[in-house]
């Protein structure tokens, strides 16, 4: 039997603003509201490198109705980007700017993606559309397309990694070990591209999940609801609620620590070798905070 699955938020949706979506902000959220969400996060794609991508300058509109909804409906909205992987070297299409006045940032491969160079159009782009079309995908293909993925979690503050090994392949164990040394949540997409073992071993590495809807309109998709696809995936993995980010409460990043846990592990008070530690990067809050100070000081 299955178990009966109730989440707090949906924060993976796209609205009118992606031209592939078909709904407003507004009827977005009353929806959720009608359902019983407490929580709702407008993900609309990232900006031109797709056709599909928000336009720049609605990104202050979408910032304004999103206010707005907050004020005027009896749920938390939530602000983000569904973000393109542009580059090799872990690019991708929001700019520091924009990112940073976001409440949540999602990231992913893509297909059909405008790259930042023509060095990564021919490095990145079509080495993975000829695997793609032949459907085989060499092991040095793999590597790539992980260290990649890895890149942009790294660099860009993630905060859900989007349906993992969907367009282009790569060692999702591997990447999940990156997620849950950063606190990054790894997404249960509608459309699932990894197996059973697969769930087995990203959750062994201590990472947290989410499930989303991916949300693009109410004829084809439903909102803060599990899909049989989901469902059915979940009826074959071992799992509990705790697993899911959005099944206990309001959205939080993963639980990192998996990193400071390894090493403790590999270095004790008996070894003299110093261990000299990344200067940790500053989160998206403590950039608002440091503005804010900023300005006070002028």
């Amino acid at each position: 039997m299955s178990k009966k699955i109730q989440l707090f938020g949906d924060y993976h949706v796209h609205s009118e603003f992606s031209r592939d979506g078909h709904a407003t902000v507004d009827q977005i959220v009353k929806e959720a509201v009608k359902i019983g969400l407490k929580e709702v996060a407008i993900t609309d794609h990232g900006v031109n490198a797709t056709r599909a991508g928000m336009r720049q300058k609605n990104f202050p509109l979408v910032t304004a109705l999103v206010a707005k909804a907050n004020k005027e409906h009896p749920i938390k909205v939530l602000q983000g980007i569904e973000a393109n992987v542009i580059g090799r070297n872990g690019e991708i299409d929001v700019s520091e700017e924009v990112r940073t006045n976001l409440d949540i940032l999602l990231a992913g491969f893509h297909g059909l993606v405008k790259m930042k160079t023509w060095k990564d159009v021919f490095a990145f782009k079509i080495p993975n559309y000829f695997w793609m079309i032949l459907r085989l995908w060499p092991k040095g293909r793999i590597r790539k397309n992980t260290e990649i993925m890895k890149k942009v979690i790294e660099q860009n503050d993630v905060d859900i990694w989007v349906h993992p090994n969907l367009y282009f392949k790569l060692d999702v164990v591997e990447v999940a070990r990156t997620c849950a040394e950063r606190g990054t949540v790894i997404e249960l997409n509608r459309r699932i591209s990894f197996r059973p073992i697969d769930w087995e071993r990203m959750k062994a590495t201590g990472a947290k999940f989410i499930i989303s809807s991916d949300f693009h309109s109410f004829d084809r998709h439903k909102l803060g609801e599990v899909a049989e696809t989901q469902q059915e995936f979940l009826d074959l993995v071992d799992w509990e609620p705790s697993d899911f980010v959005n099944m206990v409460g309001e959205f939080q990043r993963g639980g990192a620590g998996l990193l400071s846990k390894v090493k403790e592990s590999q270095y004790d008070d008996d070894q003299t070798e110093e261990v000299i530690e990344k200067p940790r990067k500053m989160t998206r809050e403590e950039k608002k905070r440091e503005k804010v100070i900023r300005r006070k000081k002028v």
